[in-house]
C-alpha cells in the first residue's frame, strides 16, 4: 500500500470512503468506511451541551434516579414542599466519561440530602440544600470521582463555622463588619443572642475568662451609638443604661455629682438648671428644694419667679409640680 504522502488529496467525504485503520479486535490492518467511524464518534462524544431534567418529588426520602447518559445533565428539583431528606443517585460509573457535569437546582429546602455515587466517589458534595439552592459536579476519569466545583446552597443553609479574615461586605463592596487580625490567644469573644417574643436580643461577652467586660471603642473623634429599636431600652448586665437625651425613671441609680440625694431629703445640694430639670423633672419632684448656681433671675425676681438656666445667680428653688421657682 503506498504511504499516505503518496496518495491525491480530496476536499470533501462521503458516508462510503474508506479509512485505514488498525483492528485491534482482530490484529490486523482493516478498512471502515466514513460513516462507521461517524458512528463511533456519536456514540462516545461527550457533547458539551445539557441535557434537562425536572423531577417533582411529592413525599420526604424521595429517590433520583439518573441513568446514563452522553451528554452534561441538568437536574431540576420542585419539590411540593421542604422535606427533611432525599437522595439523588448518579449515573453509572461505567457510563459517565472524563469532564462531564451534573448542575443541580432546588426551589424548595432538602435539610439531609443524600449524594449516591453509584459506583464513583463524591468530593465535597453538599449534605443539605436550602430554598434556591444549587451546585455542580465534574466527573474526573482518572480517579473514578465526582467533585464539587461549585455550589451556593440556598437561604437556609447552615455552617458550623465561618472564617472571616478581614470584613462582611454589603451588596457594594462596603464594609458592614470588619474584623480585628487574629489571635493566636484569643479565649474570648462576643456572642450575639436572638430571642423570643417580648424579649430583647443580647450581645454578651463570653470566654474562658472568669470576668470578661464589653467595651466599645472609636477610632479618631469619631461616636460610639448603642441604638435600641423602637421602644427597645440598652440595658447592661440587665440594668437599665442612664441616658441624657430621653425621659427615664430610675429606681437604682446614685448621683454624685452636682446634683445629690440631698434634694429629696430636705438637705442642701447645688445644680445647674438645666441638670436639675433633667435629673428631678419638676412635675415629678413637687416639694423638693435645692440651689441652682446658673439662674438668670436674681433674688430680687421676687419670691416664686420660674427659673430659667444661663444666667449666673445662685438662687434658692423649690418646685410646685410644675415649674422650679425661686424660693
Amino acid at each position: 500500500m503506498p504511504t499516505i504522502n503518496q496518495l491525491s488529496a480530496v476536499t470533501s467525504v462521503v458516508a462510503s470512503d474508506l479509512l485505514p485503520l488498525y483492528s485491534s479486535a482482530n490484529g490486523d490492518a482493516r478498512k471502515a468506511s466514513m460513516s462507521v467511524v461517524l458512528d463511533f464518534i456519536e456514540a462516545n462524544f461527550g457533547s458539551p451541551e445539557f441535557t434537562t431534567i425536572i423531577n417533582a418529588p411529592t413525599s420526604s426520602g424521595f429517590n433520583i434516579l439518573l441513568a446514563a447518559a452522553t451528554s452534561n445533565l441538568w437536574l431540576i428539583i420542585n419539590p411540593t414542599g421542604p422535606f427533611a431528606a432525599g437522595t439523588i443517585t448518579l449515573p453509572p460509573v461505567a457510563s459517565c466519561y472524563d469532564g462531564q457535569q451534573i448542575i443541580v437546582v432546588c426551589s424548595q429546602s432538602i435539610t439531609t440530602l443524600t449524594l449516591a455515587g453509584n459506583g464513583a466517589s463524591l468530593v465535597g458534595a453538599p449534605t443539605a440544600l436550602g430554598t434556591g439552592g444549587f451546585f455542580a459536579l465534574r466527573f474526573n476519569t482518572l480517579q473514578s470521582a465526582w467533585y464539587c466545583v461549585s455550589q451556593s446552597l440556598g437561604a437556609t443553609t447552615t455552617f458550623s463555622n465561618i472564617t472571616i479574615t478581614n470584613a462582611i461586605l454589603d451588596a457594594n463592596g462596603n464594609e458592614i463588619l470588619a474584623v480585628t487580625p487574629a489571635s493566636s490567644s484569643a479565649v474570648n469573644h462576643v456572642l450575639v443572642a436572638n430571642t423570643a417574643t417580648g424579649n430583647p436580643p443580647g450581645l454578651l461577652a463570653e470566654g474562658t475568662d472568669a470576668s470578661i467586660g464589653l467595651r466599645f471603642e472609636t477610632k479618631g473623634n469619631g461616636d460610639i451609638f448603642l441604638a435600641p429599636a423602637g421602644t427597645g431600652i440598652v440595658r447592661a448586665s440587665g440594668v437599665e443604661v442612664v441616658t441624657l437625651t430621653a425621659s427615664q425613671t430610675l429606681t437604682n441609680k446614685t448621683l454624685t455629682g452636682p446634683i445629690t440625694d440631698a434634694i429629696k431629703t430636705g438637705g442642701v445640694g447645688t445644680s445647674t438648671v438645666a441638670l436639675l430639670a433633667l435629673a428631678y423633672p419638676a412635675a415629678t419632684s413637687k416639694g423638693y428644694r435645692t440651689v441652682v448656681v446658673d439662674a438668670t433671675q436674681a433674688l430680687t425676681a421676687g419670691i416664686g419667679a420660674v427659673v430659667a438656666g444661663g444666667g449666673a445667680n445662685c438662687v434658692p428653688v423649690y418646685s410646685d409640680g410644675t415649674n422650679w421657682r425661686i424660693g
